[in-house]
């Protein structure tokens, strides 16, 4: 994440986090709060950014980046390359 928000230049306000295992103990279910390690909390902390955790298989959670992926895969990328 750090090599992401120097490309940018800067720090989201908030991010939306896929459930990767650095960011996220236990994913986030239906209404229950994801379980976040202290050092992703930290981290957070120090570049001053919040964030929410997607719901497991909640593609809308984070729909500009599925959105993203879907036209890679269809319209960049060779079939061979799937």
């Amino acid at each position: 994440m750090i090599k992401i928000f120097a490309f940018f230049g800067g720090v989201p306000i908030l991010v939306t986090i896929d459930n990767f295992k650095a960011a996220v103990a236990v994913p986030r279910r239906g209404s229950e709060d994801a379980t976040i390690p202290a050092e992703f909390t930290a981290f957070a902390d120090h570049y001053g950014f919040s964030f929410v955790a997607a719901r497991v298989r909640k593609p809308r959670d984070k729909g500009i980046v599925e959105n993203a992926v879907g036209i890679v895969q269809d319209d960049v990328l060779p079939p061979q390359a799937l």
